[in-house]
């Protein structure tokens, strides 16, 4: 059955950092921000979505392998009661719920999201054990559920019930498409998590929709952001969350790929914590130096 979420809590103020800005327009005060952050090899996004509320809502999906998180959250939310309104696990692997343990532990949280994907991993037992100690509600959502905060809207596309029970986990990851309410319009940003080929395929195939921002699925590596899904959804920003690591991400097929279709690449490696909001029709991007 399909789940439309209303998210009625909100967040205190989310106060700036140092940014090095790569298009020198002035923000605007308050506007839905996007931030990608450094949390080394691993994914962690934090969404600020302005609503008619005074105070944004807050939604971080995922939380990378560690305490990093906490540390880049620490730079953005300066208020007083440390509260986050909902945490996002897009599947149970280290290197995307590990942190969300330790943001549990410091911050107040609202609602944990699961892709409904069980796991034995000790990370993600200790995530669900803590939430419920906590008295934290916790949601499965998939394919066709919707979380809608004044106008922004976040569409659950992925996964089916067929990929939730996929033998390879990273096809398992909630794939979240952000319609957020700017100044300008609708700011579109689409997350992917670990998603792979097949969840690529099944997108383009039964949806049609382009997009501003890419997360860029399991941390550019060759088996995701193929060709053909890159030209359906044509993104003019793709962002990858990776660090130091043995896999060779991002690879130089995926690169490419998004050379050629024309996409402005950043990734937390180099850029570290990159910034997007949209005012005036333009895509603004900031990167705070490492």
């Amino acid at each position: 059955m399909k789940k439309v979420l209303k998210i009625l809590f909100i967040l205190g103020a989310v106060n700036g950092i140092l940014w090095l800005m790569i298009f020198s327009i002035p923000p605007p005060t308050v506007e839905s921000e996007i931030y990608f952050l450094d949390v080394g090899q691993g994914d962690s996004q934090f969404l600020s979505l302005a609503g008619a509320n005074p105070a944004p809502v807050s939604i971080l999906i995922d939380g990378g392998p560690g305490r990093a998180v906490v540390e880049e959250l620490a730079r953005l939310t300066k208020t007083q009661k440390q509260y986050i309104d909902v945490l996002a696990a897009t599947h149970p692997q280290d290197d995307h719920i590990g942190g969300l343990v330790d943001v549990l532990q410091a911050y107040e949280v609202g609602l944990l999201i699961t892709n409904g994907r069980r796991s034995e991993i000790a990370s993600y037992k200790r995530l669900i054990n803590l939430a419920e100690e906590r008295g934290v509600p916790i949601i499965v959502l998939g394919a066709g559920d919707v979380i809608r905060y004044g106008k922004n809207q976040i569409d659950i596309l992925a996964p089916t019930a067929a990929l939730r029970r996929d033998p390879e986990i990273n096809n398992a990851s909630l794939v979240m498409y952000l319609a957020a309410e700017t100044s300008a319009g609708p700011l579109r940003a689409l997350f992917t998590g670990d998603a792979g080929f097949p969840v690529e395929n099944y997108l383009i195939n039964n949806f049609d929709f382009q997009t501003d921002i890419l997360k860029v699925g399991h941390h550019g590596s060759k088996y995701a952001s193929g060709r053909e899904f890159l030209e359906a959804i044509a993104p003019k920003v793709a962002v990858i969350e990776v660090g130091k690591n043995r896999y060779g991400h991002p690879t130089a097929e995926t690169l490419n790929r998004l050379k050629q279709q024309g996409a402005s690449i950043y990734d937390t490696l180099n850029d570290g914590t990159v910034k997007i909001m949209s005012r005036n029709d333009q895509l603004l991007i900031y990167r705070r130096e490492k």
